[in-house]
Protein backbone atom coordinates (compact mmCIF):
# COMPACT_ATOMS: atom_id res chain seq x y z
CA UNK A 1 0.00 0.00 0.00
CA UNK A 2 1.32 3.44 -0.94
CA UNK A 3 1.90 5.96 1.87
CA UNK A 4 -1.22 8.03 2.61
CA UNK A 5 -2.00 11.71 2.14
CA UNK A 6 -2.71 13.52 5.41
CA UNK A 7 -4.43 16.91 5.33
CA UNK A 8 -4.52 18.99 8.50
CA UNK A 9 -7.53 21.29 7.97
CA UNK A 10 -7.12 24.14 10.47
CA UNK A 11 -10.15 26.39 10.47
CA UNK A 12 -9.49 30.15 10.81
CA UNK A 13 -5.70 29.82 10.77
CA UNK A 14 -4.73 33.47 10.34
CA UNK A 15 -1.67 33.64 8.07
CA UNK A 16 -0.20 36.73 9.76
CA UNK A 17 -0.29 35.10 13.19
CA UNK A 18 1.25 31.91 11.81
CA UNK A 19 4.02 33.91 10.12
CA UNK A 20 4.72 35.90 13.29
CA UNK A 21 4.71 32.87 15.57
CA UNK A 22 6.77 30.81 13.15
CA UNK A 23 9.41 33.55 12.79
CA UNK A 24 9.69 33.74 16.58
CA UNK A 25 10.15 29.97 16.86
CA UNK A 26 6.86 29.41 18.67
CA UNK A 27 5.57 26.82 16.15
CA UNK A 28 8.34 24.27 15.63
CA UNK A 29 6.02 21.93 13.70
CA UNK A 30 3.40 24.09 11.96
CA UNK A 31 6.07 26.68 11.22
CA UNK A 32 7.56 24.19 8.77
CA UNK A 33 4.48 24.62 6.56
CA UNK A 34 4.81 28.42 6.42
CA UNK A 35 8.04 28.99 4.49
CA UNK A 36 6.89 27.63 1.12
CA UNK A 37 3.15 27.75 1.52
CA UNK A 38 0.72 28.99 -1.12
CA UNK A 39 -1.74 31.73 -0.26
CA UNK A 40 -5.43 31.27 -1.05
CA UNK A 41 -7.20 34.55 -1.78
CA UNK A 42 -8.90 36.16 -4.74
CA UNK A 43 -12.14 37.59 -6.09
CA UNK A 44 -14.22 34.50 -5.24
CA UNK A 45 -13.09 34.50 -1.62
CA UNK A 46 -15.67 36.73 0.08
CA UNK A 47 -17.24 34.97 3.06
CA UNK A 48 -16.34 32.28 5.58
CA UNK A 49 -19.76 30.63 5.19
CA UNK A 50 -19.46 28.23 2.29
CA UNK A 51 -15.71 28.73 1.98
CA UNK A 52 -14.89 25.13 2.93
CA UNK A 53 -17.57 23.97 0.48
CA UNK A 54 -15.70 25.74 -2.31
CA UNK A 55 -12.27 24.78 -0.93
CA UNK A 56 -13.07 21.06 -0.98
CA UNK A 57 -15.19 20.94 -4.17
CA UNK A 58 -13.92 23.68 -6.48
CA UNK A 59 -17.47 24.96 -7.01
CA UNK A 60 -17.53 28.77 -6.48
CA UNK A 61 -20.14 30.38 -4.24
CA UNK A 62 -21.61 32.28 -7.19
CA UNK A 63 -22.74 28.84 -8.41
CA UNK A 64 -23.60 26.99 -5.20
CA UNK A 65 -25.18 29.98 -3.44
CA UNK A 66 -23.89 29.26 0.06
CA UNK A 67 -22.31 32.62 0.88
CA UNK A 68 -23.87 33.73 4.17
CA UNK A 69 -26.14 32.45 6.94
CA UNK A 70 -29.07 34.13 5.16
CA UNK A 71 -29.82 33.62 1.49
CA UNK A 72 -32.31 35.57 -0.58
CA UNK A 73 -35.36 33.73 -1.82
CA UNK A 74 -35.73 34.49 -5.55
CA UNK A 75 -38.91 36.36 -6.39
CA UNK A 76 -39.40 37.55 -2.80
CA UNK A 77 -38.24 40.31 -0.50
CA UNK A 78 -37.29 37.64 2.02
CA UNK A 79 -34.30 35.62 3.20
CA UNK A 80 -33.91 32.09 4.51
CA UNK A 81 -31.42 30.72 7.00
CA UNK A 82 -29.11 28.22 5.35
CA UNK A 83 -26.12 26.03 6.14
CA UNK A 84 -25.60 24.19 2.86
CA UNK A 85 -25.26 24.86 -0.88
CA UNK A 86 -28.12 24.91 -3.37
CA UNK A 87 -26.56 22.22 -5.55
CA UNK A 88 -24.42 19.13 -4.91
CA UNK A 89 -20.78 20.07 -4.37
CA UNK A 90 -18.95 16.76 -4.03
CA UNK A 91 -15.52 17.17 -2.39
CA UNK A 92 -12.44 16.27 -4.37
CA UNK A 93 -11.99 12.92 -2.63
CA UNK A 94 -15.32 11.45 -3.78
CA UNK A 95 -13.88 10.33 -7.10
CA UNK A 96 -10.47 9.23 -5.87
CA UNK A 97 -9.79 5.52 -6.34
CA UNK A 98 -8.90 5.22 -2.69
CA UNK A 99 -10.22 4.89 0.85
CA UNK A 100 -10.75 7.90 3.09
CA UNK A 101 -10.73 8.64 6.80
CA UNK A 102 -12.46 11.94 7.57
CA UNK A 103 -12.31 13.34 11.08
CA UNK A 104 -14.43 16.42 11.51
CA UNK A 105 -14.47 17.58 7.92
CA UNK A 106 -16.31 20.90 7.73
CA UNK A 107 -19.25 21.67 5.42
CA UNK A 108 -19.43 18.17 3.98
CA UNK A 109 -21.78 15.26 4.55
CA UNK A 110 -20.78 11.61 4.93
CA UNK A 111 -20.93 9.60 1.71
CA UNK A 112 -21.89 5.96 2.39
CA UNK A 113 -20.48 5.00 -1.01
CA UNK A 114 -16.94 5.84 0.12
CA UNK A 115 -14.88 3.21 1.92
CA UNK A 116 -13.69 4.51 5.27
CA UNK A 117 -14.78 6.31 8.43
CA UNK A 118 -16.36 9.75 8.07
CA UNK A 119 -17.08 12.15 10.93
CA UNK A 120 -18.52 15.47 9.78
CA UNK A 121 -19.47 18.69 11.58
CA UNK A 122 -18.76 17.33 15.06
CA UNK A 123 -16.82 20.25 16.49
CA UNK A 124 -16.69 22.63 13.60
CA UNK A 125 -17.45 26.28 14.26
CA UNK A 126 -20.59 27.52 12.59
CA UNK A 127 -23.35 30.10 12.78
CA UNK A 128 -25.53 29.82 15.84
CA UNK A 129 -28.74 30.37 13.88
CA UNK A 130 -28.33 27.64 11.29
CA UNK A 131 -25.97 24.90 12.47
CA UNK A 132 -25.20 21.94 10.23
CA UNK A 133 -26.15 18.56 11.60
CA UNK A 134 -23.29 16.45 12.95
CA UNK A 135 -23.24 13.13 11.12
CA UNK A 136 -21.05 10.12 10.48
CA UNK A 137 -20.60 7.00 8.42
CA UNK A 138 -21.17 4.50 9.78
CA UNK A 139 -23.96 6.06 11.81
CA UNK A 140 -22.70 4.39 14.97
CA UNK A 141 -19.45 6.36 14.76
CA UNK A 142 -20.86 9.70 15.94
CA UNK A 143 -22.45 8.42 19.20
CA UNK A 144 -19.27 6.45 19.91
CA UNK A 145 -17.09 9.56 19.47
CA UNK A 146 -19.44 11.67 21.57
CA UNK A 147 -19.40 9.09 24.36
CA UNK A 148 -15.60 8.95 24.43
CA UNK A 149 -14.55 12.47 23.41
CA UNK A 150 -17.49 14.69 24.17
CA UNK A 151 -20.66 15.96 22.48
CA UNK A 152 -20.84 18.03 19.33
CA UNK A 153 -19.98 21.60 20.31
CA UNK A 154 -22.15 24.62 19.82
CA UNK A 155 -20.88 28.15 19.14
CA UNK A 156 -20.47 30.51 22.07
CA UNK A 157 -21.34 34.14 21.39
CA UNK A 158 -19.65 37.16 22.95
CA UNK A 159 -21.46 40.34 23.85
CA UNK A 160 -21.19 43.65 25.66
CA UNK A 161 -21.70 41.97 29.02
CA UNK A 162 -18.84 39.51 28.54
CA UNK A 163 -16.26 39.29 31.31
CA UNK A 164 -12.56 38.38 31.51
CA UNK A 165 -13.54 35.42 33.69
CA UNK A 166 -15.86 34.07 31.01
CA UNK A 167 -13.20 34.45 28.31
CA UNK A 168 -10.68 32.65 30.51
CA UNK A 169 -13.16 29.83 31.09
CA UNK A 170 -13.70 29.39 27.36
CA UNK A 171 -9.95 29.54 26.81
CA UNK A 172 -9.51 26.60 29.20
CA UNK A 173 -12.28 24.70 27.42
CA UNK A 174 -10.51 25.31 24.10
CA UNK A 175 -7.28 23.86 25.44
CA UNK A 176 -9.14 20.75 26.59
CA UNK A 177 -10.83 20.36 23.20
CA UNK A 178 -7.55 20.73 21.31
CA UNK A 179 -6.07 17.97 23.47
CA UNK A 180 -9.11 15.71 22.95
CA UNK A 181 -8.97 16.27 19.20
CA UNK A 182 -5.31 15.31 19.16
CA UNK A 183 -6.10 12.05 20.95
CA UNK A 184 -8.88 11.30 18.47
CA UNK A 185 -6.64 11.95 15.46
CA UNK A 186 -3.86 9.76 16.87
CA UNK A 187 -6.31 6.94 17.46
CA UNK A 188 -7.54 7.18 13.86
CA UNK A 189 -4.06 7.23 12.36
CA UNK A 190 -2.85 4.36 14.52
CA UNK A 191 -5.56 2.14 13.06
CA UNK A 192 -4.13 2.92 9.61
CA UNK A 193 -5.18 1.36 6.34
CA UNK A 194 -6.53 4.46 4.57
CA UNK A 195 -5.20 6.36 1.57
CA UNK A 196 -6.43 9.83 2.56
CA UNK A 197 -6.85 11.29 6.03
CA UNK A 198 -8.44 14.65 6.70
CA UNK A 199 -8.10 15.91 10.25
CA UNK A 200 -10.20 19.03 10.76
CA UNK A 201 -10.01 21.28 13.79
CA UNK A 202 -11.96 24.50 14.35
CA UNK A 203 -10.83 25.46 17.82
CA UNK A 204 -8.78 28.42 16.59
CA UNK A 205 -12.00 29.71 15.01
CA UNK A 206 -14.17 29.63 18.12
CA UNK A 207 -11.39 30.56 20.53
CA UNK A 208 -10.15 33.34 18.27
CA UNK A 209 -13.52 35.08 18.40
CA UNK A 210 -13.79 34.79 22.15
CA UNK A 211 -10.20 35.03 23.34
CA UNK A 212 -8.43 37.45 21.00
CA UNK A 213 -9.00 40.85 22.60
CA UNK A 214 -5.99 42.94 21.42
CA UNK A 215 -4.41 43.15 24.85
CA UNK A 216 -1.73 41.25 26.75
CA UNK A 217 -4.21 38.61 27.91
CA UNK A 218 -5.54 38.16 24.37
CA UNK A 219 -2.04 37.74 22.96
CA UNK A 220 -1.18 35.22 25.69
CA UNK A 221 -4.27 33.16 25.01
CA UNK A 222 -3.84 33.11 21.23
CA UNK A 223 -0.17 32.14 21.41
CA UNK A 224 -0.82 29.38 23.92
CA UNK A 225 -3.64 27.91 21.84
CA UNK A 226 -1.47 27.94 18.71
CA UNK A 227 1.30 26.19 20.63
CA UNK A 228 -1.15 23.57 21.92
CA UNK A 229 -2.31 22.98 18.35
CA UNK A 230 1.29 22.75 17.19
CA UNK A 231 2.16 20.06 19.75
CA UNK A 232 -0.98 18.00 19.17
CA UNK A 233 -0.72 17.96 15.38
CA UNK A 234 2.98 17.15 15.52
CA UNK A 235 2.21 14.20 17.79
CA UNK A 236 -0.40 13.03 15.27
CA UNK A 237 1.95 13.25 12.30
CA UNK A 238 4.75 11.43 14.11
CA UNK A 239 2.54 8.36 13.76
CA UNK A 240 2.35 8.74 9.98
CA UNK A 241 3.92 6.00 7.83
CA UNK A 242 7.23 6.75 6.18
CA UNK A 243 6.69 8.73 2.96
CA UNK A 244 3.26 10.09 3.91
CA UNK A 245 2.32 13.29 2.08
CA UNK A 246 1.45 15.75 4.85
CA UNK A 247 -0.36 19.00 4.09
CA UNK A 248 -1.72 21.79 6.29
CA UNK A 249 -4.52 23.96 4.90
CA UNK A 250 -6.95 26.65 5.93
CA UNK A 251 -9.81 28.16 3.94
CA UNK A 252 -9.69 31.57 5.67
CA UNK A 253 -8.26 33.42 8.65
CA UNK A 254 -9.40 35.76 11.36
CA UNK A 255 -8.81 39.48 11.79
CA UNK A 256 -9.64 42.46 13.95
CA UNK A 257 -13.06 44.03 13.44
CA UNK A 258 -16.39 44.70 15.09
CA UNK A 259 -19.99 44.28 13.88
CA UNK A 260 -21.55 46.88 11.58
CA UNK A 261 -25.11 45.59 11.75
CA UNK A 262 -27.06 46.24 8.52
CA UNK A 263 -24.83 49.20 7.75
CA UNK A 264 -25.37 48.84 3.98
CA UNK A 265 -29.10 49.47 4.43
CA UNK A 266 -28.41 52.48 6.64
CA UNK A 267 -26.09 53.99 4.03
CA UNK A 268 -28.43 53.22 1.12
CA UNK A 269 -31.24 54.98 2.95
CA UNK A 270 -29.02 57.91 3.84
CA UNK A 271 -27.95 58.34 0.21
CA UNK A 272 -31.48 57.98 -1.17
CA UNK A 273 -31.16 54.62 -2.93
CA UNK A 274 -33.57 52.89 -0.52
CA UNK A 275 -36.68 54.89 0.40
CA UNK A 276 -39.05 54.43 3.35
CA UNK A 277 -42.83 54.30 2.80
CA UNK A 278 -44.75 57.54 3.16
CA UNK A 279 -48.28 58.42 4.26
CA UNK A 280 -50.66 55.55 4.98
CA UNK A 281 -48.07 52.97 3.89
CA UNK A 282 -46.04 53.49 7.04
CA UNK A 283 -46.31 50.90 9.76
CA UNK A 284 -45.82 51.77 13.40
CA UNK A 285 -42.54 49.85 13.38
CA UNK A 286 -41.26 51.74 10.35
CA UNK A 287 -41.63 55.03 12.24
CA UNK A 288 -38.79 53.93 14.52
CA UNK A 289 -35.25 54.64 13.29
CA UNK A 290 -33.53 51.62 11.77
CA UNK A 291 -30.82 51.40 14.50
CA UNK A 292 -33.48 51.46 17.22
CA UNK A 293 -35.52 48.74 15.48
CA UNK A 294 -32.40 46.58 15.23
CA UNK A 295 -31.50 47.21 18.87
CA UNK A 296 -34.96 46.17 20.08
CA UNK A 297 -34.87 43.08 17.88
CA UNK A 298 -31.61 41.83 19.42
CA UNK A 299 -33.39 40.96 22.66
CA UNK A 300 -36.26 39.02 21.12
CA UNK A 301 -36.33 35.22 20.62
CA UNK A 302 -34.33 34.08 17.59
CA UNK A 303 -37.41 32.90 15.67
CA UNK A 304 -39.06 36.27 16.26
CA UNK A 305 -35.95 38.10 15.09
CA UNK A 306 -35.93 36.17 11.82
CA UNK A 307 -39.62 36.81 11.26
CA UNK A 308 -39.17 40.54 11.91
CA UNK A 309 -36.21 40.67 9.53
CA UNK A 310 -38.41 39.40 6.70
CA UNK A 311 -41.31 41.63 7.70
CA UNK A 312 -38.92 44.57 7.66
CA UNK A 313 -37.65 43.67 4.20
CA UNK A 314 -41.18 43.66 2.84
CA UNK A 315 -42.84 46.53 4.72
CA UNK A 316 -40.23 49.18 5.49
CA UNK A 317 -39.31 50.13 1.92
CA UNK A 318 -41.23 51.91 -0.82
CA UNK A 319 -40.39 49.57 -3.67
CA UNK A 320 -41.83 51.93 -6.29
CA UNK A 321 -39.08 54.44 -5.46
CA UNK A 322 -36.20 52.26 -4.23
CA UNK A 323 -33.56 51.20 -6.73
CA UNK A 324 -31.57 49.09 -4.26
CA UNK A 325 -31.84 47.63 -0.78
CA UNK A 326 -29.52 46.35 1.92
CA UNK A 327 -29.61 42.73 2.99
CA UNK A 328 -29.49 41.83 6.70
CA UNK A 329 -25.85 41.27 7.68
CA UNK A 330 -23.61 41.70 10.68
CA UNK A 331 -20.02 42.16 9.50
CA UNK A 332 -20.34 42.78 5.77
CA UNK A 333 -22.25 45.03 3.40
CA UNK A 334 -24.59 43.22 0.99
CA UNK A 335 -26.57 45.20 -1.57
CA UNK A 336 -29.27 43.97 -3.91
CA UNK A 337 -30.56 45.94 -6.90
CA UNK A 338 -34.36 46.19 -7.12
CA UNK A 339 -34.28 44.63 -10.57
CA UNK A 340 -37.28 44.31 -12.82
CA UNK A 341 -38.10 40.66 -13.53
CA UNK A 342 -36.11 39.40 -10.57
CA UNK A 343 -37.59 41.26 -7.59
CA UNK A 344 -41.37 41.27 -7.03
CA UNK A 345 -41.66 45.04 -7.61
CA UNK A 346 -38.39 45.71 -9.43
CA UNK A 347 -37.97 49.05 -11.17
CA UNK A 348 -34.39 48.89 -12.50
CA UNK A 349 -34.08 47.53 -16.02
CA UNK A 350 -31.57 44.74 -16.72
CA UNK A 351 -28.72 45.69 -19.00
CA UNK A 352 -27.07 49.12 -19.16
CA UNK A 353 -29.32 50.60 -16.44
CA UNK A 354 -28.42 47.79 -14.04
CA UNK A 355 -24.71 48.02 -14.87
CA UNK A 356 -24.65 51.79 -14.41
CA UNK A 357 -26.45 51.61 -11.07
CA UNK A 358 -24.14 48.91 -9.71
CA UNK A 359 -21.17 51.06 -10.67
CA UNK A 360 -22.71 54.21 -9.16
CA UNK A 361 -23.46 52.52 -5.82
CA UNK A 362 -20.03 50.86 -5.73
CA UNK A 363 -18.39 54.24 -6.33
CA UNK A 364 -20.48 55.80 -3.58
CA UNK A 365 -19.43 53.14 -1.09
CA UNK A 366 -15.81 53.60 -2.16
CA UNK A 367 -16.07 57.20 -0.82
CA UNK A 368 -16.86 56.05 2.71
CA UNK A 369 -14.42 57.13 5.39
CA UNK A 370 -16.21 55.12 8.07
CA UNK A 371 -16.68 52.22 7.92
CA UNK A 372 -13.90 52.13 5.35
CA UNK A 373 -14.31 49.47 2.64
CA UNK A 374 -11.60 46.92 2.10
CA UNK A 375 -13.04 45.21 -0.99
CA UNK A 376 -16.08 46.03 -3.10
CA UNK A 377 -17.12 43.15 -5.31
CA UNK A 378 -19.56 43.37 -8.21
CA UNK A 379 -20.95 39.85 -8.31
CA UNK A 380 -22.15 39.88 -11.93
CA UNK A 381 -18.53 40.35 -12.97
CA UNK A 382 -17.60 37.16 -11.12
CA UNK A 383 -20.55 35.01 -12.15
CA UNK A 384 -20.84 36.19 -15.74
CA UNK A 385 -24.50 37.03 -15.22
CA UNK A 386 -26.90 38.76 -12.87
CA UNK A 387 -27.01 36.77 -9.58
CA UNK A 388 -30.22 35.16 -8.39
CA UNK A 389 -29.45 34.25 -4.77
CA UNK A 390 -26.39 36.36 -4.06
CA UNK A 391 -26.26 40.14 -3.58
CA UNK A 392 -25.25 42.29 -6.52
CA UNK A 393 -22.57 44.06 -4.48
CA UNK A 394 -20.61 42.60 -1.57
CA UNK A 395 -18.45 44.80 0.65
CA UNK A 396 -15.94 43.87 3.33
CA UNK A 397 -14.58 46.46 5.74
CA UNK A 398 -11.04 47.40 6.64
CA UNK A 399 -9.49 45.88 9.72
CA UNK A 400 -9.99 47.88 12.92
CA UNK A 401 -9.14 47.35 16.61
CA UNK A 402 -11.94 49.56 17.91
CA UNK A 403 -15.64 49.64 16.95
CA UNK A 404 -16.80 51.79 14.08
CA UNK A 405 -18.70 54.62 15.73
CA UNK A 406 -20.28 56.39 12.78
CA UNK A 407 -21.02 56.43 9.08
CA UNK A 408 -18.95 59.11 7.39
CA UNK A 409 -19.65 59.84 3.71
CA UNK A 410 -19.39 63.15 1.82
CA UNK A 411 -23.21 63.26 1.61
CA UNK A 412 -24.29 61.42 4.75
CA UNK A 413 -23.19 61.05 8.37
CA UNK A 414 -24.86 59.15 11.21
CA UNK A 415 -23.91 57.20 14.36
CA UNK A 416 -23.41 53.44 14.25
CA UNK A 417 -24.87 51.72 17.32
CA UNK A 418 -23.06 48.89 19.03
CA UNK A 419 -24.49 45.45 18.44
CA UNK A 420 -25.26 43.03 21.27
CA UNK A 421 -23.09 40.46 19.46
CA UNK A 422 -20.00 42.54 20.09
CA UNK A 423 -17.04 40.27 19.49
CA UNK A 424 -13.89 41.95 18.25
CA UNK A 425 -12.93 39.67 15.37
CA UNK A 426 -14.21 38.66 11.98
CA UNK A 427 -12.77 36.65 9.08
CA UNK A 428 -9.98 37.54 6.71
CA UNK A 429 -10.56 36.01 3.31
CA UNK A 430 -7.09 34.58 3.06
CA UNK A 431 -6.20 30.94 3.50
CA UNK A 432 -3.24 28.74 2.62
CA UNK A 433 -1.91 25.38 1.48
CA UNK A 434 1.36 24.22 3.02
CA UNK A 435 3.29 20.96 2.75
CA UNK A 436 5.88 19.33 4.97
CA UNK A 437 7.73 18.56 1.73
CA UNK A 438 7.58 21.70 -0.47
CA UNK A 439 8.05 19.53 -3.57
CA UNK A 440 4.42 18.50 -3.21
CA UNK A 441 3.43 22.08 -4.05
CA UNK A 442 5.28 22.22 -7.37
CA UNK A 443 2.82 23.43 -10.00
CA UNK A 444 0.66 25.25 -7.45
CA UNK A 445 0.72 29.05 -8.00
CA UNK A 446 2.09 31.20 -5.20
CA UNK A 447 -1.36 32.78 -4.89
CA UNK A 448 -4.56 31.10 -6.04
CA UNK A 449 -8.27 31.73 -5.77
CA UNK A 450 -10.35 29.47 -3.57
CA UNK A 451 -12.18 27.53 -6.35
CA UNK A 452 -8.78 26.44 -7.72
CA UNK A 453 -7.70 24.60 -4.56
CA UNK A 454 -9.62 21.34 -4.93
CA UNK A 455 -7.99 20.33 -8.22
CA UNK A 456 -4.51 20.74 -6.71
CA UNK A 457 -5.45 18.74 -3.60
CA UNK A 458 -6.82 16.00 -5.82
CA UNK A 459 -3.65 15.95 -7.94
CA UNK A 460 -1.41 15.80 -4.86
CA UNK A 461 -3.51 13.01 -3.34
CA UNK A 462 -3.36 10.98 -6.54
CA UNK A 463 0.28 11.90 -7.17
CA UNK A 464 1.95 8.65 -7.97
CA UNK A 465 5.66 9.17 -7.57
CA UNK A 466 5.28 12.25 -5.40
CA UNK A 467 7.32 11.41 -2.31
CA UNK A 468 6.41 12.53 1.17
CA UNK A 469 8.86 13.68 3.77
CA UNK A 470 9.57 12.10 7.11
CA UNK A 471 8.70 14.17 10.15
CA UNK A 472 11.81 13.08 11.95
Amino acid sequence: MAPPTIILAIDSAETRLFERYAAAGHLPFLGRFVKDWRIVEGPHHFCEMGAWTTFWSGVPAVEHGYHCIRRLLPGQYAVELCHRPLKPCPPFWTDLPSSVSLWDAQEVDPDPALPGEQLCNWRTSYAERCPPIPASHPESLLPDIEARYGPASRPVAINLRDTPERREKYFRQSKERIAATGRLFREALTKGGRDLYIFGTAELHSAGHLCWTYDDDGERRMLELHQDMDRELEAVCRLAPEGAKILAVSAYGIYENYPCSDVAEQILRGLGYQVAPTGGGKSLKSLLPLPLRRKIGEYLPMETQERLINEGLRANTDWSRSVAFGMPTLYTGYIRINLRGREPQGIVEPGPEYDALVEKIANDFAQLESPAPSKIRRIAQLSGGIPQHLPDIMISWQERETPWESVVHPRYQAPLPKHKFHRSTYHSYRGFIGALDPKLLEGVPQTLDIPDVAAHLRRISLGAGLPGKSLI
